[in-house]
């Protein structure tokens, strides 16, 4: 009997001997594939984060393109509605301004106007024609004949009057049209 004893407790301790064996056997197999798995899992978090970092880049480069382009496109719209205002109120002050030089030319001091640009001229020679617009012919033709100077019609004048100064070759041009040019000219640079 002590042969059976001896027998399944040599039995029982190799079962136990084989059982832990095949116990760590399995847990370094676990253990294996547990690193294998945080290895795998690392490294497709690893590469999830690097390609999330680049669509967010690229999101956000987009995204700062379509920003660009859209307040580029607002400043644009911008500019030329501001820009045609401003050439809508310049028409209007122009306008507003020659109609104040329509209302002078209808007054005592045009003509006096007239005869100083004359004086202006004949302190410059003495042989001069004077361009005056055919309204302001018809009114003030005896005016400057009078006072020495030959008239010409020209129907592009607006107000005031253009010298030609034969004897010195030099033309003098003290037209409203030319100032409201000048003019012009100027507050459009200012603005």
């Amino acid at each position: 009997m002590q042969t059976k004893d001896t027998m399944e407790k040599k039995l029982a301790q190799f079962g136990a001997v084989v059982m832990a064996d095949a116990a760590n056997e399995r847990d370094a197999i676990i253990a294996s594939f547990q690193k294998r798995k945080d290895a795998i899992l690392c490294e497709y978090e690893k590469r999830a984060k690097e390609e999330g970092k680049a669509a967010r880049k690229h999101a956000e480069e987009e995204a700062r393109t379509k920003a660009g382009v859209l307040i580029s496109e607002t400043t644009f719209e911008c500019k030329r509605a501001l820009w045609k205002t401003r050439e809508k109120l310049t028409n209007e002050l122009f306008e507003s301004v020659r109609e104040k030089i329509e209302e002078y030319m209808k007054t005592p001091e045009y003509e006096t106007y007239l005869l100083y640009a004359l004086r202006e001229a004949q302190k410059i020679g003495s042989d001069i024609v004077a361009y005056l617009s055919p309204k302001d012919n018809a009114q003030y033709a005896q005016t400057m004949l009078r006072n020495g100077a030959a008239l010409v019609s020209s129907e592009n004048i607006f107000g005031g009057v253009r010298f030609v100064i034969r004897d010195k070759r030099i033309s003098l041009d003290m037209t409203f049209d030319t100032r409201l040019g000048n003019e012009r000219e100027s507050f459009n640079k200012f603005l």
